[in-house]
């Protein structure tokens, strides 16, 4: 394999790779007249525009918009590296390779602080302006150097590969596929620019000539490289945040806003589903409904904010004293309900009454003051009583009142009314 090089700017053999022998026939046609420097510009001005649209974007939620605004800044930081490499790839002045490899260390390093925003790590934008200084000061030094594309390429290497390692551990964070895409690539461009910076220590080009790349050194292929990298990051972050978009929505759908638990639609939906169970289906599920005690007392006394703050410090209690194969929900108002699979009337029992317990043994701060809090339990369990849904929640909730007509802070049960 060989590759021509002419001394004088703007020559457009230096810019296209030759493929002979043996190894060159294997390759694909296309890449025996591979141009670098149209390569870079459509690359660059793709970046460019994927960035713009990017950080033209707002999404909720802070950690999001700090991930946008760095994956959008990669973008546009990766245009220009990619820009000044074709002029490099083109000509021969100095300055360009510098700006060209500071350009793509500056992005690299961007979009990996981006991407721990996306995977919920705190990004170290401190260390980011250090390493950019550094290396400033750096290449500066050696423009006109030889070693200048042997020491931008060893960093691209380091950071690309850290990179990569960073994303793979957080894999799960970015969802199927996205989480393997996008270490896989950075992976790649740490090992091409590896094996790129290798070549170049071993086989340094002249420090007059332009940049050049090799398909024997794998600079086609970083090349390709460089110029999908930015553009999959940008995707991938455009995709990994629409989906946490919807899983919001959906969330938003499904949950109460202010305890966060499940709210009544989801409760009733998954109430539904027992009525296609047979009497004899194990195991039982306790229907339960809660209500909180002389609520309207702390609404009155300390205002409605304390009221919600109330509501969420009850509505933890209760999550605790469950356990987690139980659906808990917030109904309505005060009242919350409670899907429980048990064995037997018995379990049941001793749930709602634990739950009883737990939450009146809690203190609470309502606007600073303590307040004791108590509640109510209607409950009712599946199979003893044979009703649909509908009619389970009627019992429990009828139950409930009858707690308290009785003085509340108890449960009551089929055992607990008169015969």
């Amino acid at each position: 394999m060989s590759e021509r090089t002419a001394g004088r700017p703007g020559s457009d053999r230096i810019n296209r790779v030759a493929v002979s022998g043996t190894s060159g026939a294997l390759l694909h046609p296309m890449l025996s007249e591979f141009h670098i420097p149209t390569a870079f510009l459509i690359g660059g001005l793709s970046s460019a525009l994927a960035g713009a649209i990017l950080l033209g974007s707002t999404r909720e939620g802070e950690r999001s918009r700090l991930a946008v605004r760095l994956m959008a800044g990669a973008g546009l930081l990766f245009s220009l590296a990619l820009f000044a490499l074709a002029a490099a790839a083109s000509s021969s002045a100095q300055w360009f390779q510098p700006m060209g490899a500071a350009a793509a260390v500056g992005a690299l390093l961007l979009a990996g602080e981006g991407s721990r925003a996306l995977i919920h790590r705190p990004p170290r934008l401190k260390r980011v302006l250090a390493v950019l200084l550094i290396l400033a000061v750096l290449l500066w030094s050696l423009r006109g150097s030889a070693r200048i594309l042997s020491v931008a390429q060893l960093l691209v290497a380091v950071i690309a590969g850290e990179f990569a390692v960073t994303l793979w551990r957080g894999r799960r964070l970015l969802g199927r596929g996205v989480g393997i895409l996008l270490p896989a690539l950075l992976g790649g461009v740490a090992v091409a620019a590896g094996a790129r910076a290798a070549s170049l220590f071993s086989f340094p080009v002249p420090d007059d000539s332009a940049l050049s790349f090799s398909l024997g050194s794998g600079g086609a292929i970083a090349a390709v490289l460089y110029v999908l990298t930015p553009l999959v990051l940008v995707f991938t972050t455009t995709l990994v945040l629409h989906r946490r978009s919807q899983a919001a929505l959906e969330a938003l759908a499904n949950n109460d806003s202010l305890t966060g638990l499940a709210n009544r639609r989801v409760l009733l939906e998954r109430g539904s589903l027992l009525n296609q169970r047979r009497r004899d289906d194990p195991p039982r599920v306790a229907v339960l409904m809660i209500d909180i005690d002389h609520f309207k007392r702390v609404n009155d006394s300390f205002g409605h904010r304390a009221g919600d703050s109330i509501l969420q410090q009850v509505a933890q209690t209760m999550t605790m004293s469950l356990r987690a194969s139980a659906l808990l929900a917030r109904y309505g108002g005060e009242e919350f309900g409670a899907l429980v699979p048990v064995a037997d009337e018995d379990e049941a029992r001793a749930v709602a009454e634990r739950l009883r317990a737990a939450v009146a043994r809690e203190t609470y701060l309502a606007e600073g003051h303590p307040v004791s809090i108590t509640v109510s339990v209607g409950m009712t369990v599946t199979d003893l009583s044979g009703e649909r849904f509908d009619d389970l929640l009627r019992i429990a909730d009828q139950r409930v009142y009858r707690a308290k007509s009785n003085g509340r802070n108890q449960v009551v049960d089929s055992e607990s009314l008169p015969t």
